[in-house]
């Protein structure tokens, strides 16, 4: 199965919503009571990318045992994932983003990560009318 970087997004951003310090997040196969971006995906896809993101360690499950094929619980994103949505999370980055990587066919979320970084720098620096945040 080929990875969608939107299934991805939207999983990360799902399961920061969902989870607290107390509290995760669960994935089951066949199960419909997702939130709203991800009842979109059918089970096969979704635990696809769920299993690729805790293989990615971008999500967190602090029991590796319990989890099985046909549902995962997993407690919240890791630092790295945190990072990479925090990348992505503006409709303006990932929609810039994704254009470009479109139009270069490529989508590994390494790749994803830099060209999010690399649009994000360059509104910042249009915004600021400098190439340097040092600029009084």
């Amino acid at each position: 199965m080929r990875i969608d970087s939107d299934c991805v997004r939207d999983i990360l951003l799902s399961v920061e919503g969902q989870t607290s310090y107390s509290s995760g997040m669960y994935f089951r196969i066949g199960y419909t009571t997702y939130p709203e971006p991800l009842q979109k995906y059918d089970s096969e896809k979704l635990m696809y990318h769920v299993r690729y993101l805790l293989l990615a360690e971008y999500l967190y499950h602090p029991d590796d045992s319990s989890a099985s094929a046909e549902w995962m619980n997993f407690v919240d994103l890791t630092p790295r994932g945190h990072e990479f949505l925090n990348t992505i999370r503006s409709p303006v980055i990932w929609s810039k983003t994704k254009r470009i990587l479109e139009k270069a066919g490529a989508f590994s979320l390494k790749i994803v990560e830099a060209t999010a970084e690399g649009i994000a720098t360059a509104i910042i620096k249009e915004l600021t009318g400098s190439n340097t945040f040092l600029t009084p």
